[in-house]
């Protein structure tokens, strides 16, 4: 089973992911939590991150090609 400590999360995606499972819980019609709706949330907002990292990158990229 996994272990939702082993993910590396900051306070702020913590947050994010009690409140994205809560969301997953209430969307499947129950009023109990899972630990599957807490590994959803935590694999979008991890997803969510990359996404960003990625945006990022090219956006330093480019900066970096135009000011050279």
């Amino acid at each position: 089973m996994d272990k939702l400590n082993e993910f590396c999360l900051t306070g702020g995606q913590i947050k994010n992911a009690v409140l994205g499972a809560a969301r997953n819980a209430v969307g499947a019609g129950r009023k109990e939590v899972q630990h599957d709706d807490f590994l959803k949330a935590i694999d979008r907002i991890q997803k969510g991150n990359r996404a960003f990292a990625k945006r990022e990158a090219i956006a330093h990229r480019d900066y970096n090609l135009t000011t050279k």
